[in-house]
C-alpha cells in the first residue's frame, strides 16, 4: 500500500501518527522521498502534454496565492494539521524532490 493510499484509508489516526512522524523525518533531514509517480489525493490530473511555459505559470502563481492566503489551512492529505511555515517547507522539500528527477538526466 502506497503512502497517500495508507493516508486515505485510516485518515485521522493516520495523519495523528505516522504522517506527522514522517513530516518531522522530512523537516529535520530537509529533504523528503515519495513516489514521483502517485498522484496526490484530491488533486487535479496532471496533463502530460501541457506546454512547460503554462505549467511553470501555474506553478509560480501557486506560490503566490498560497503566500498571499491568509485564511484557515486545512489539514494536509498525509501531515495532518500543519502551520503556514510547515506547509511551505512541505511544498519545498515536495517540489526538490521532484527536481533529483533531473539530476538522472544529466
Amino acid at each position: 500500500m502506497t503512502f497517500a493510499k495508507r493516508a486515505n484509508s485510516n485518515a485521522d489516526w493516520y495523519k495523528h501518527t505516522v504522517g506527522a512522524l514522517a513530516f518531522t523525518a522530512f523537516a529535520t533531514k530537509g529533504a523528503m522521498t515519495h513516489n514521483l509517480s502517485e498522484a496526490i489525493p484530491a488533486a487535479p490530473a496532471l496533463e502530460p502534454d501541457v506546454d512547460v511555459k503554462q505549467a511553470l505559470t501555474r506553478f509560480l502563481n501557486s506560490l503566490t496565492n498560497f503566500e498571499q492566503y491568509q485564511g484557515t489551512l486545512a489539514p494536509h492529505f498525509a501531515y495532518g494539521e500543519l502551520n503556514k511555515a510547515d506547509y511551505e517547507l512541505a511544498h519545498i522539500l515536495h517540489f526538490y524532490n521532484h527536481l533529483d528527477t533531473f539530476h538522472t538526466f544529466s
